[in-house]
């Protein structure tokens, strides 16, 4: 379940994406609620997506709070609950703090056997909440305590302590999501790319001082999300490119050098692995590395980062038969399908 936009090109929701198909393609059946709106037609079969209620005209995507999110998130505990009554299912998967909230409130006073809570912790409100409203970062803590409601948590990144059964799972690619890819380019001279949204977490602040000490370069933004103003507010040379994934995989293959400019990363950003599947050698700061191949790691201030830039343009096109070798979806199953049995048995004694 995701307290989200769905479907959608950003993290959280292809994260919710890739675990779905991964767990059906192994044999298991899988439906999912989230909110009442997305910006692209759904993958499921009919009967397997579930919306809840939505104002009517509310079509945001971007993160962060806002006054209707609340409403949103009470709405699908309400459809998680009704869908939970109908038939029986094993385990309910919350990804992220808002769906865990919903999920554990859908669960309150239930009777009879009830289905294992497992929380997918996507990332650390107390590092990413202040960053939409200043002065937030003991409500984010507190958010992050909720952990202890589920019966078992999924980390993407960095083991955690608690009562629950946990483990540390990172998530996988498909190749057929990268076949078939043309790179292009983008006008003459070498080019930097940021795929991704300009929310404040992700650390894009930083990319107009880069830019400055990179002659000749061009930085192309893509995203949805990214608007000419946008992009001239983070350089004159920022080229907005609103495309979604099936247009953006041509544009990230054809750049030189790809960045994930984040200093706050307690999650997995996912780009890291689209990234490194379409070829391009990534920027990163320490703190987001993850070990996917590809990497060049380097100090989040500007001046490190341009340096890491100049050494990702001489290195080598990331092979994707290496990135698949270690990092596909169905290597993940096994491990996610291991915990949901170690939850449902956390599950089974609470309620004997």
């Amino acid at each position: 379940m995701g307290a989200f936009p769905y479907p959608s090109d950003q993290g959280s929701q292809l994260l919710l994406t890739g675990t779905t198909r991964a767990l059906r393609e192994a044999g298991h059946h899988v439906e999912v609620v989230v909110y009442g709106h997305g910006d692209a037609a759904p993958v499921e079969a009919p009967g397997l997506l579930h919306r809840a209620a939505a104002p009517a005209g509310y079509r945001r995507m971007r993160s962060g709070p806002d006054g209707v999110k609340p409403w949103l998130d009470l709405a699908v505990a309400a459809r998680a609950r009704r869908l939970l009554a109908e038939r029986p299912f094993d385990v309910v998967h919350a990804h992220s703090h808002e769906a865990l909230l919903a999920c554990w409130a859908a669960l309150r006073g239930w009777r009879g056997r009830r289905p294992a809570l497992v929380y997918g912790e996507h990332t650390k409100m107390e590092d990413e909440l202040p960053t939409f409203v200043r002065g937030t970062r003991v409500l984010g803590r507190a958010l992050d305590g909720a952990h202890a409601l589920a019966d078992g948590v999924i980390r993407l990144h960095r083991a955690g302590q608690g009562r629950v059964p946990s483990a540390v799972i990172p998530p996988g690619v498909f190749a057929d999501a990268f076949r078939g890819v043309t790179p292009r380019r983008v006008g003459p001279g070498p080019t930097l790319v940021y795929a991704g949204t300009p929310d404040r977490f992700q650390g894009v602040g930083v990319l107009g001082r880069v830019l400055d000490g990179l002659s000749g370069w061009r930085l192309l933004l893509v995203g949805p999300a990214w608007t000419t103003a946008l992009a001239r507010s983070v350089h004159p040379r920022a080229v907005p490119i609103p495309a979604r994934w099936a247009d953006a995989r041509a544009l990230i293959a054809g750049a030189d050098v790809a960045i994930v400019p984040r200093q706050v990363c307690a999650g997995f950003p996912m780009k890291l692995l689209n990234y490194a599947m379409l070829g391009v050698p990534t920027v990163v700061t320490a703190t987001c590395a993850r070990g996917v191949p590809g990497e060049v790691v380097a100090g989040a201030h500007p001046g490190a980062l341009v340096e890491g830039v100049k050494r990702a343009a001489l290195a080598h096109r990331v092979d994707p038969e290496t990135v698949l070798a270690g990092w596909s979806w169905a290597s993940r199953v096994p491990r996610i399908v291991d915990l949901y049995e170690q939850a449902a048995v956390t599950a089974q004694a609470a309620g004997s």
